[in-house]
């Protein structure tokens, strides 16, 4: 075997030993795709799916955000036609079986009324009683808690709810803080205003399919170091910018 012959030997062993250690480990690094389910409501879910693709790029997981109604939204995940649900507020697990809840607040959203009427107080969700109420169609917080009221109105998304309210169709809208004034100012409303105190505040959660229970105790440990380290106030600074300045969302 001449010398020249054996150099290229050993070349195109090399390229070739290269090639199978790239192949083979591959698979221990491929990336899976989670179809996370959230609204476009306000900058808050904005938020939150930063956050979840910084959890999810340490576990090599990439997401895909998908933005179906909220009825369908919670059916899908629940029968595993898509990966996760989030913001939501605890206690699904116990309607939704196939639902396992990641242990780790995203951050909290404060669910308030809104209301042309300044004068209207609303400390508990007993105060509502005496109102025409509206809310949108599969919010379970609002189906819970407001079972009493003058009159219970549901609609399909935020746009018809604020436009009931700015036509006098309903006195009182119920939804985040941070949704509300976001919409106001998208449809440019005048006259409706945030009620306070807020009627409650709500640490919000990812849930995933329970195919993915796996994932869940990897996701939580990672979100509670991203507040440990920084990461978490960073992104929330990014993602929200001068909504900071109101003490909560």
């Amino acid at each position: 075997m001449s010398i020249r012959f054996r150099k290229l030997f050993k070349k195109h062993l090399s390229l070739l030993a290269i090639f199978l250690f790239l192949y083979l480990s591959g698979p221990l690094h491929a990336t899976e795709k989670l179809r996370i389910n959230t609204t476009i409501h306000s900058p808050l879910e904005q938020f939150f799916i930063a956050l979840l693709e910084e959890v999810a790029l340490v576990n090599h997981v990439t997401i895909e955000r998908q933005t179906p109604p909220i009825g369908r939204s919670l059916s899908n995940t629940h029968q595993g036609i898509d990966d996760g649900e989030g913001p939501r507020v605890a206690g699904l697990e116990n309607t939704f079986e196939n639902l396992v809840r990641v242990l780790e607040s995203f951050g909290g959203f404060n669910f308030v009324a809104f209301a042309k009427n300044q004068d209207i107080r609303t400390p508990s969700w007993e105060s509502l009683k005496p109102y025409n109420v509206a809310y949108i169609q599969g919010w379970k917080i609002f189906d819970s808690q407001v079972q009493q009221a003058r009159s219970i109105t549901k609609v399909r998304n935020i746009e018809q709810l604020f436009n009931l309210l700015a036509r006098d169709r309903t006195e009182i809208i119920l939804i985040t803080r941070s949704a509300g004034l976001n919409a106001i100012k998208k449809m440019g409303l005048t006259g409706i205003n945030s009620l306070e105190p807020p009627l409650v505040v709500k640490p919000m959660y990812l849930y995933l399919h329970k195919k993915h229970s796996a994932l869940v105790p990897k996701f939580a440990k990672n979100l509670r170091q991203l507040k440990s380290n920084g990461t978490y106030q960073r992104i929330k600074q990014d993602v929200l910018g001068l909504q900071l300045s109101a003490p909560n969302h």
